[in-house]
């Protein structure tokens, strides 16, 4: 009498996938599968992986007749990790001296995407305006991809003042006064009259003759 010996299912998939997608390993009908370790893995009978943190599993598939076949070692990658950034913040309103800094470990490749139509392919980017940047890195031995957001933020506006001034009494007096207050800004202020040559602690310039003055108000950030 002839012996009928089934076949093992055949399994085929992607050997490599990366952490928090899905993936598809075949077959997807005709019996259950199961993962060595649902830590890092899981798998539903249409053979959807859902990969869950970095490690290797295998899958084992059984079919209607009771055979069972075991998958070859599969990899659930790490997604690309860009670290804690440091970011300098722009130091005027408007101004465009922001830098966002990351140190990821590994080698990438950076899509940078920000503010007014903003692009960048380096690791660091710098001369920035305020806004969210986003980074998409794409790790170069894997192909994994993460998206990472930043904010380089700025003070809420340049630097504000209020001025009032007195006469000098006669003419050729020296005896008229310019008062600056501070408005908006970052204290302490710094205050001019002479069009920013010369700054002051203080507000109060007394002793002046008759004539123009260019008053100017500059902040702890220097804005003015």
């Amino acid at each position: 009498a002839d012996v009928f010996v089934n076949p093992l299912p055949i399994i085929s998939g992607e050997a490599d996938i990366c952490l928090g997608s899905t993936h598809n390993i075949f077959p997807n009908t005709g019996g259950t599968w199961l993962s060595s370790d649902g830590s890092v893995a899981s798998i539903d009978n249409t053979g959807l992986i859902t990969s869950i943190a970095s490690g290797n599993v295998t899958f084992s598939f059984t079919d209607v007749n009771g055979c069972i076949n075991t998958s070859s070692s599969i990899t659930v990658n790490e997604l690309p990790n860009e670290g804690n950034p440091f970011v300098t913040d722009v130091t005027c309103f408007g101004g465009f001296d922001g830098d966002i800094m990351i140190a990821p470990m590994g080698s990438y490749i950076h899509s940078w995407v920000g503010p007014n139509s903003f692009t960048a392919t380096t690791q660091d980017i710098s001369g920035l305006e305020a806004g969210n940047y986003t980074n998409t890195m794409t790790d170069m031995a894997t192909g994994c991809v993460g998206t990472y957001a930043t904010t380089v933020n700025q003070p809420a506006s340049l630097p504000t003042f209020f001025g009032s001034s007195v006469d000098p009494f006669c003419n050729g007096s020296g005896d008229g006064m310019i008062t600056l207050t501070s408005g908006s800004g970052v204290a302490p202020f710094q205050y001019s009259i002479d069009g920013g040559i010369t700054y002051v602690a203080s507000g109060t310039f007394t002793g002046l003759f008759d004539g123009s003055y260019t008053c100017n108000v500059q902040d702890a950030n220097g804005c003015v």
